[in-house]
Protein backbone atom coordinates (compact mmCIF):
# COMPACT_ATOMS: atom_id res chain seq x y z
CA UNK A 1 0.00 0.00 0.00
CA UNK A 2 2.81 2.42 0.39
CA UNK A 3 4.49 1.85 -2.31
CA UNK A 4 1.02 2.96 -4.08
CA UNK A 5 0.64 6.28 -1.95
CA UNK A 6 4.25 7.61 -3.06
CA UNK A 7 3.74 6.88 -6.54
CA UNK A 8 0.49 8.79 -7.09
CA UNK A 9 1.99 12.23 -5.72
CA UNK A 10 5.31 11.59 -7.44
CA UNK A 11 3.92 11.07 -11.37
CA UNK A 12 1.45 14.23 -10.23
CA UNK A 13 4.28 16.32 -9.52
CA UNK A 14 5.91 15.21 -12.81
CA UNK A 15 2.63 15.70 -14.70
CA UNK A 16 2.92 19.46 -12.80
CA UNK A 17 6.53 20.22 -13.86
CA UNK A 18 5.60 18.82 -17.27
CA UNK A 19 2.75 21.58 -17.96
CA UNK A 20 5.41 24.25 -17.04
CA UNK A 21 7.99 24.08 -19.52
CA UNK A 22 7.31 26.39 -22.85
CA UNK A 23 8.43 25.21 -26.17
CA UNK A 24 9.10 27.82 -28.50
CA UNK A 25 6.42 26.79 -31.74
CA UNK A 26 8.17 26.29 -35.37
CA UNK A 27 7.63 29.90 -37.41
CA UNK A 28 5.45 28.50 -40.34
CA UNK A 29 5.98 30.33 -43.58
CA UNK A 30 3.85 29.03 -46.98
CA UNK A 31 4.83 29.43 -50.87
CA UNK A 32 2.34 29.24 -53.54
CA UNK A 33 4.13 27.81 -56.77
CA UNK A 34 2.69 29.83 -60.09
CA UNK A 35 3.80 29.35 -63.56
CA UNK A 36 5.46 32.75 -63.06
CA UNK A 37 6.99 33.06 -59.51
CA UNK A 38 6.54 31.82 -55.94
CA UNK A 39 4.17 33.59 -53.65
CA UNK A 40 4.95 33.94 -50.24
CA UNK A 41 1.63 33.31 -48.55
CA UNK A 42 2.24 33.01 -45.00
CA UNK A 43 3.80 35.17 -42.87
CA UNK A 44 1.75 37.95 -44.30
CA UNK A 45 4.01 41.07 -44.71
CA UNK A 46 6.21 39.35 -47.03
CA UNK A 47 9.37 38.50 -44.51
CA UNK A 48 10.17 35.84 -42.29
CA UNK A 49 9.22 36.46 -38.39
CA UNK A 50 11.54 34.83 -36.64
CA UNK A 51 15.04 32.71 -37.05
CA UNK A 52 15.44 29.03 -35.84
CA UNK A 53 13.15 26.00 -36.49
CA UNK A 54 10.53 27.43 -39.29
CA UNK A 55 8.47 24.95 -41.11
CA UNK A 56 8.04 25.57 -45.02
CA UNK A 57 5.24 24.74 -46.88
CA UNK A 58 5.20 24.61 -50.43
CA UNK A 59 1.90 24.16 -52.74
CA UNK A 60 2.65 23.47 -56.08
CA UNK A 61 0.00 25.25 -58.28
CA UNK A 62 2.11 25.68 -61.36
CA UNK A 63 1.50 23.13 -64.60
CA UNK A 64 5.02 21.50 -64.48
CA UNK A 65 7.14 18.94 -62.04
CA UNK A 66 9.15 20.90 -59.43
CA UNK A 67 11.95 19.90 -57.01
CA UNK A 68 12.71 22.32 -54.28
CA UNK A 69 16.34 22.98 -52.90
CA UNK A 70 16.76 25.39 -49.83
CA UNK A 71 20.14 26.38 -49.67
CA UNK A 72 22.61 28.55 -47.67
CA UNK A 73 23.58 31.20 -50.15
CA UNK A 74 24.90 34.16 -51.76
CA UNK A 75 24.31 33.53 -55.32
CA UNK A 76 21.21 34.66 -57.42
CA UNK A 77 19.25 32.26 -59.42
CA UNK A 78 21.04 33.73 -62.53
CA UNK A 79 24.27 32.42 -60.75
CA UNK A 80 23.51 29.07 -58.97
CA UNK A 81 26.73 27.05 -58.95
CA UNK A 82 26.52 23.81 -60.78
CA UNK A 83 27.12 21.26 -57.42
CA UNK A 84 24.16 22.80 -56.31
CA UNK A 85 21.82 22.46 -59.08
CA UNK A 86 22.73 19.11 -59.89
CA UNK A 87 23.05 17.92 -56.47
CA UNK A 88 20.45 14.91 -55.76
CA UNK A 89 20.36 14.47 -51.72
CA UNK A 90 21.17 17.12 -49.26
CA UNK A 91 24.37 15.40 -48.63
CA UNK A 92 25.96 16.61 -52.24
CA UNK A 93 26.62 19.51 -50.75
CA UNK A 94 27.45 21.83 -47.44
CA UNK A 95 25.09 24.54 -48.12
CA UNK A 96 22.10 22.76 -48.84
CA UNK A 97 19.83 23.05 -46.02
CA UNK A 98 16.88 21.02 -47.19
CA UNK A 99 15.75 19.46 -50.29
CA UNK A 100 11.74 18.01 -51.42
CA UNK A 101 10.74 15.29 -53.20
CA UNK A 102 9.78 15.93 -56.62
CA UNK A 103 6.31 17.41 -56.74
CA UNK A 104 4.19 16.71 -59.64
CA UNK A 105 2.02 19.14 -61.24
CA UNK A 106 -1.38 20.48 -60.38
CA UNK A 107 -4.07 18.15 -60.81
CA UNK A 108 -8.02 18.95 -61.30
CA UNK A 109 -10.62 17.67 -59.35
CA UNK A 110 -14.00 18.14 -59.94
CA UNK A 111 -15.79 19.01 -56.01
CA UNK A 112 -19.45 18.94 -56.06
CA UNK A 113 -20.00 19.41 -59.42
CA UNK A 114 -17.15 22.85 -59.21
CA UNK A 115 -13.63 22.10 -61.19
CA UNK A 116 -11.46 22.64 -58.52
CA UNK A 117 -7.46 22.78 -59.07
CA UNK A 118 -5.38 20.76 -56.29
CA UNK A 119 -1.82 22.01 -55.93
CA UNK A 120 1.10 18.98 -54.56
CA UNK A 121 1.78 19.97 -51.60
CA UNK A 122 4.92 19.27 -49.23
CA UNK A 123 6.81 21.05 -46.39
CA UNK A 124 10.38 21.07 -44.84
CA UNK A 125 11.13 21.22 -40.95
CA UNK A 126 14.75 23.17 -41.15
CA UNK A 127 16.60 25.97 -38.75
CA UNK A 128 17.15 29.18 -39.86
CA UNK A 129 20.27 31.21 -38.53
CA UNK A 130 19.19 34.92 -38.21
CA UNK A 131 20.94 37.11 -40.25
CA UNK A 132 21.39 34.60 -42.97
CA UNK A 133 20.86 34.46 -46.81
CA UNK A 134 18.95 31.44 -47.80
CA UNK A 135 17.62 30.44 -51.58
CA UNK A 136 14.44 28.35 -52.12
CA UNK A 137 14.71 27.57 -55.75
CA UNK A 138 13.02 24.83 -58.47
CA UNK A 139 16.40 22.68 -59.14
CA UNK A 140 14.21 21.05 -62.10
CA UNK A 141 15.21 24.46 -64.42
CA UNK A 142 12.43 26.52 -62.92
CA UNK A 143 14.99 28.79 -61.00
CA UNK A 144 15.40 30.30 -64.99
CA UNK A 145 11.84 31.45 -64.82
CA UNK A 146 11.83 33.27 -61.42
CA UNK A 147 10.69 30.05 -59.13
CA UNK A 148 13.09 31.12 -56.28
CA UNK A 149 12.53 33.06 -53.75
CA UNK A 150 15.36 34.81 -51.08
CA UNK A 151 14.52 34.12 -47.06
CA UNK A 152 16.83 36.15 -44.99
CA UNK A 153 15.66 35.48 -40.96
CA UNK A 154 16.10 38.95 -38.99
CA UNK A 155 18.45 39.51 -36.15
Amino acid sequence: MRRRAVAVPLALSVLALAGCVSVPKAAQVELQIQDDGIVLVRPTGGELVQSGETVITILNYSSAEREFVLAETDASPESLPTALVEAISARDDDRIVAMTPPMDEVGDTTLLGIPQQLATVTSVHVHLAAGERYLLFDRLGGYDDGIAIELIPPN
